[in-house]
């Protein structure tokens, strides 16, 4: 007899054995709960992949900039599900932002000694055409110092292929220059970029700090995007051989660059754990990073004086506006909204004019923030009584 070892419903064989099977309706029974845990497997999976997206979106891709500024200003409040919490995702973009300006380093220093080659071969260009200049001149003397009957025609042919010749050294130069600054741009990615509620201009994925925006970014953020102006414009500078009016030393020790503006450091100085921001460093501090941050200015306007787009810029309210002022080097297209006030002539910006206004200006922001948290600080003592 043929029956089903669960329902025991059987029916006759031909043989006449015994056998226990599972019919088709106890069999699915049997499978149900396996299903229904592959389901919830399913479902559980598709949730987890949504997540961990969610998480991503901001970690990756620029997106970690604007979401670590809010997470630090306590602006991000957005959480993805209850088993991951804001602070992970944001140690995780963190981690993933260092990971982003390590890689950019390495290549940086990878272009700085191929931008060093580069340079040795239009020194020498350079010395070439030189040379022939000093030929030319030497060759126009003998001609003048001595009465021969030279064929005129056989000159001037002679002295068109000098010129042409030194026209020749002096367009690959050029060209040379051109290539390499434009490698340079897209080696420090400048772009511009839109937020809900402001404009953000971005250096190698750091945002590009300016004196209106350095109170709301921590040390750290502006160390970086400084590290990364000074380096963009020192070596713009040996590319088209320009002369800061302020030196920039770059100094490497341990792979790390601590860059100088004459004997000013460009970085502040993380004091100890509790130096987060612009707010907590000490008034001296505070006067030398204004000198340092002043000399930079000029000498980004060296560079725009170079390219000839200094012509608008007349008053010391548009130099705070250092982010613009990067922008307008790599798009020449882009205008920079000033005032109508003309505060200098081109070329003749006074450094401790420019220092002064700095200087107030920070201290404003520093007393405000300080207000605040003395109201803060009542409403709570109110509270408590």
């Amino acid at each position: 007899m043929t029956r089903c070892g669960i329902c025991h419903i059987h029916g006759g064989n031909d043989n006449g054995s015994d056998h226990q099977l599972l019919c088709s309706s106890c069999t699915n029974f049997q499978l149900l709960k396996p299903k229904l845990n592959y389901i919830n497997l399913l479902i559980e999976l598709d949730f987890n992949k949504k997540s961990v997206n969610q998480i991503l979106q901001n970690c990756i891709q620029g997106e970690n900039i604007t979401f670590l500024k809010d997470y630090i200003n306590d602006k991000q409040d957005k959480v993805v599900n209850d088993s991951v919490s804001i602070h992970s995702i944001a140690a995780l973009s963190s981690q993933l932002l260092t990971i982003d300006s390590k890689l950019i380093q390495r290549k940086n220093n990878k272009i700085l000694r191929e931008i060093n080659i580069l340079k040795s071969k239009s020194d020498s260009k350079k010395l070439r055409l030189e040379s022939l200049n000093l030929e030319k001149h030497e060759k126009l003397q003998k001609i003048a110092s001595k009465s021969l009957n030279y064929n005129k025609d056989q000159i001037t042919s002679k002295i068109n292929q000098i010129l042409d010749d030194s026209l020749k050294f002096q367009k690959q130069i050029n060209n040379n220059q051109s290539i390499l600054f434009q490698e340079l741009i897209n080696i420090y990615n400048i772009k511009k970029r839109k937020t809900s509620n402001q404009l953000i201009f971005l250096i190698s994925f750091n945002p590009i700090i300016s004196i209106y925006n350095l109170t709301q970014y921590p040390l750290e953020l502006i160390n970086s995007s400084l590290l990364q102006i000074t380096k963009f414009i020192y070596q713009i500078s040996q590319i088209w051989f320009i002369n800061l009016p302020y030196d920039i030393k770059i100094m490497t020790k341990e792979d790390q660059f601590n860059p100088k503006i004459q004997n000013f450091e460009i970085l502040p100085k993380l004091a100890d754990s509790n130096t987060s921001s612009i707010f907590d460093i000490s008034k001296n501090d505070l006067i030398w990073f204004i000198n340092s941050l002043s000399r930079l200015i000029l000498n980004i306007m060296e560079i725009l004086k170079f390219f000839q787009l200094d012509e608008k810029i007349h008053n010391y309210k548009t130099l705070f506006k250092i982010d613009e002022l990067i922008y307008k080097i790599v798009n020449n297209n882009h205008e920079i909204t000033s005032n109508d006030s003309n505060d200098f002539k081109p070329g003749e910006i006074d450094l401790y004019e420019l220092n002064q206004l700095i200087y107030k200006y920070l201290i404003n922001k520093i007393k405000e923030k300080n207000n605040e948290w003395q109201v803060i600080k009542n409403d709570i003592f109110d509270d408590d009584e």
